[in-house]
């Protein structure tokens, strides 16, 4: 890497900086130093570039503290809420602080995150419809609260993600959003951190705010991202499976049924004087259960080109056929509500969408496939060159974008993420963890367990790590099976402490891990990335088999499909970086602090029997490999 001097980055990062300095917590970091060095070099030359800073690097002041002095105007794009909170709540707040230049900051946030005062009053308003009382008192209590709050944000109230039905009735989405047309549109919440945010130097968003705006799937930045001098990416990894998601298509169930109920709410309110509508309406609901009730009785993994032209074509055509009347019907009634003309404008593109999907006509140069369940339907599509996409976003952008991530390359390439991110000829920079992982960590794969794959290798593998037990652990699992599994095993053991993933919000399970003296925790995929222990004393990370996406997952093998297609491999190019990635994320919780010791348990031993092994290897910090259990209980034991 060329060294580049930055008086900058030396005035605040070097042992005599700033930073040492004016915080008693902080110690020097020699990369996150160069890191430094590097972004503010790159700023003055406004060249894009991918940078890995690995865990401990301190990568958020070493990006934030140069933009802060550089000036222009900049969007920070962030993997999860949490992470926005944390920059725009404590990160920034330091960095301004630190160095004393005030710069206006704002957060953006989902839609989801935002109180809509119109549909928590209209809905109020229509209790009586209600026949959930217990939801008729939460709506009201949201209501109070929405008369106090300053910023209209969700979470200042309560954790909502376990209470979707509530969630649906007091928040707006693009499609319901009545925008200038509604009479509350002066003091929405939405619309107040918008405006907040263009009057904003510095505006923290999320990777599905940014990405769902440059697909034209949303305006929630409309007019900041070409004004926007920087663009910088972190948690840069999670970006294909988002941007997937925006630049492809969906048709769901729940849309057509949201459509329904706004319709049958309406016509409620209006005092129920139109049967036709409503028999109309009725019919619209007939078709999407009888279509729902449909895949429950087919195969999982009939092809969506398949099912299209054989068991699906009449049910198809019966969903079109209502909707087409509710059109219809609709349409000689759109001067006597504005909910009407907006549930017209709503219907008539699900019904261009539902007429191309049954025509086969979205699905040329575009991965397609389907998925269903117990709570109903939804069609799919991606674009067959992800890369391709994004390519044009950044050729139709002026700002500089800077992609930042501890997990970027795979066995010390970056192939795979400047192939799916489209980023063609690009810097590249990797900063090493300041962490001595060979002191600090060890790992430990257990001979004669039962293949990864049969019905007694969680539980084999739990025997084994028993004794490893008697600290605070983390056990992570690939599936939910596993950690029930896992979590009926360790209920016998009569442990200080169990906290298992799904018996409690997911920050209260933190905080009780991170109190206690002695915890095992398990959890799921959600709990593999984001999630930080720092100071936590962690002794024992457990993870029960690498993280290749399940191949009965329908996105999976179509998103296989867009390789084969390319004329590249899916198991190389595609499966095995992404449990590269994955499995890298789910390490990263182990140590993350220069104090930090830990003990990683991986109870797969293809890691070290397979060929591509190596790859996942070498995509792991430098730490000592045992298959013995002596071995490992003597690391353990020194922690």
């Amino acid at each position: 890497m060329v060294q580049i001097v930055s008086d900058l980055a030396d005035r605040y990062f070097s042992v005599s900086g700033l930073l040492c300095s004016q915080l008693n917590s902080f110690s020097y970091r020699r990369s996150q130093l160069e890191l430094a060095r590097v972004i503010d070099g790159l700023i003055n030359s406004h060249e894009n570039a991918l940078l890995e800073a690995a865990t401990g690097t301190g990568k958020t002041l070493a990006y934030l503290i140069p933009l802060l002095e550089k000036g222009g105007r900049t969007i920070i794009s962030t993997g999860t809420r949490a992470l926005q909170d944390q920059l725009y709540e404590k990160d920034l707040p330091l960095a301004i602080k630190l160095s004393s230049i005030h710069k206006q900051v704002a957060v953006l946030k989902g839609r989801s995150n935002y109180v809509c005062p119109y549909r928590l009053n209209k809905n109020i308003s229509e209790e009586n419809h209600f026949k959930n009382q217990d939801l008729a008192t939460e709506l009201k209590e949201v209501q109070a609260w929405s008369r106090q709050t300053k910023t209209g944000d969700l979470n200042e109230l309560a954790d909502f993600s376990g209470k979707p039905d509530l969630l649906s009735l007091i928040t707006s989405t693009r499609a319901n959003c009545l925008a200038r047309s509604c009479s509350w549109y002066h003091s929405c919440p939405v619309y107040r951190s918008r405006d907040k945010a263009m009057q904003a130097d510095i505006v923290v968003v999320n990777h599905h705010i940014l990405w769902a705006d440059l697909a034209l799937k949303d305006d929630q930045l409309g007019q900041l991202l070409p004004q926007a001098n920087h663009i910088i990416v972190d948690e840069a990894h999670q970006v294909p499976d988002v941007a997937r998601r925006f630049f492809g298509n969906s048709l769901s169930s729940s849309q057509l049924i949201d459509v329904a109920m706004q319709l049958r709410r309406e016509l409620a309110s209006l005092g129920g004087d139109d049967p036709e509508l409503a028999s109309v309406v009725s019919w619209m609901l007939r078709s999407i259960r009888t279509l729902s009730d449909q895949f429950d009785l087919i195969g999982r993994h009939l092809k969506l080109a398949e099912w299209i032209t054989g068991p699906g074509s009449e049910l198809m055509d019966e969903l079109e056929a209502a909707l087409a009347k509710c059109l219809n019907v609709l349409a000689a009634r759109l001067d006597r509500s504005l909910v009407f003309r907006h549930c017209y404008a709503r219907a008539s593109d699900i019904s261009d969408h539902l007429m191309m999907i049954s025509s086969n006509k979205s699905l040329s140069g575009s991965a397609h496939w389907l998925e269903f369940d117990e709570n109903g339907f939804q069609f799919n599509s991606m674009p067959s060159d992800l890369g391709e996409v994004l390519s044009a976003c950044y050729q139709n952008s002026s700002a500089q974008w800077l992609f930042v991530s501890a997990t970027l390359s795979v066995d010390g390439s970056f192939e795979f993420i400047k192939d799916t991110l489209g980023v063609g000829a690009i810097k590249e920079y990797q900063f090493d963890s300041p962490f001595d992982f060979a002191v600090q960590a060890a790992g430990f794969i257990p001979t004669d367990l039962p293949a990864v794959n049969s019905p007694g290798h969680c539980l084999a593998l739990m025997q084994h790590a028993t004794p490893m037990l008697s600290k605070k652990a983390l056990l992570l699992f690939t599936s939910f099976r596993a950690l029930a599994t896992a979590k009926e095993y360790l209920e016998t053991l009569h442990l200080p402490l169990l906290l298992a993933q799904g018996e409690g919000p997911k920050s209260s399970l933190i905080d009780q891990f991170m109190r206690a003296e002695q915890a095992v925790l398990v959890a799921t995929q959600s709990f593999w990335e984001g999630v930080d222990f720092a100071g936590a004393n962690l002794c024992c990370l457990l993870i029960d088999k690498l993280p290749f996406d399940s191949p009965a997952d329908a996105r999976v093998e179509a998103l296989a499909s867009t390789y084969s297609a390319r004329g590249k491999n899916p198991f190389m190019d595609l499966h095995l970086p992404r449990c590269a990635v994955n499995l890298r994320q789910g390490f990263g919780r182990l140590i993350r602090l220069e104090s930090d010791r830990g003990l990683f348990i991986l109870g797969d031993s293809r890691i070290v029997e397979k060929p591509y092994g190596k790859a996942l290897i070498n995509s792991l910090p430098s730490i000592e490999w045992t298959r013995d259990k002596e071995t490992a209980m003597k690391f353990f034991e020194e922690i």
